[in-house]
């Protein structure tokens, strides 16, 4: 269900892209109102001016140096703002009529961090406002079958110690959580907790442990039950003890489905017949 709500997400955002925003180079998307900063790379295009054209790397100090202008402040701008600005000055001092048109080259400035149950973990650039739903696509998607229900953000600007903390699956179905990044930010979705079934069920291993988990959903998660199972006995293995459990009388409605808990090993018997 996670992953089926991902792939709707990220096919939105990508038509959403190509109807609203520029495509760079590099193919990464350059949102509207995306502000420059330093370590970005600027391409700057001049109509019919060939040496005043070409891309340029924004410094420490937030410029750039240009031809003809020299060093130009353009921090904090977006393309747009600067194209405009560079347009002014052009006219007043060396051209007649400039054309300027400027897009990013290179997104660094502004970047978080993603890390944890993820498709593509790593540092991903900003290239503009960008939401918790928007980065969590862009890091290829939540590995559902490893990572628990939430999702935390670390605020670099405020520099707090406790994360926010998002609920996944409400983030995805209804957007609650879905807070704007900001560069610094790390995410983090940890690592889900597991049970583990073995004995006679169609797939043996790791099943992702909730809150409320029962037995028979455990073993529906594992493959559910092959035809050598004897669901009379099966048992659960709990720091030590052993939890003896009818399946079929609990599937019959007999007997009450067993909550299991973290770390459980549920084993399913082979009959004998």
């Amino acid at each position: 269900m996670l992953n089926l709500l991902f792939a709707l997400l990220m096919l939105f955002g990508m038509g959403q892209a190509h109807a609203d925003e520029t495509v760079d180079p590099t193919g990464l998307v350059a949102a509207p109102g995306y502000k420059v900063g330093p370590g970005d790379v600027i391409s700057v295009q001049v109509y019919n001016e060939k040496d005043l054209s070409g891309a340029y790397a924004i410094g420490q100090s937030g410029a750039v140096d240009l031809p003809l202008v020299g060093i130009f402040s353009v921090d904090g701008q977006d393309v747009e703002e600067i194209a405009a600005s560079l347009t002014t000055k052009l006219a007043s001092d060396f051209l007649v009529d400039p054309q300027v048109t400027v897009r990013v080259e290179t997104f660094a400035s502004r970047k978080v961090n993603v890390v944890g149950a993820v498709r593509r973990p790593g540092v991903i650039p900003l290239t503009g406002p960008t939401t918790l739903l928007d980065i969590l696509a862009e890091a290829g998607g939540v590995v559902t079958e490893r990572s628990s229900q939430e999702v935390q953000v670390k605020r670099a600007r405020t520099g707090e110690i406790e994360p926010l903390v998002v609920n996944l699956e409400r983030l995805l179905s209804a957007g609650e959580g879905n807070v704007t990044l900001e560069a610094g930010d790390v995410v983090y979705v940890p690592e889900g907790a597991f049970v583990f079934v073995s004995g006679q069920v169609g797939k043996p291993g790791q099943v992702p442990w909730r809150d409320g988990l029962t037995v028979t959903q455990a073993m529906v998660a594992a493959g559910g039950p092959v035809r050598t199972a004897n669901l009379r006995k099966a048992y659960i293995l709990r720091e030590g003890g052993r939890i003896e459990i009818n399946l079929r009388r609990v599937m019959k409605g007999k007997d009450a489905d067993v909550p299991i808990q973290q770390g459980d090993q549920l084993f399913v018997d082979e009959s004998v017949f």
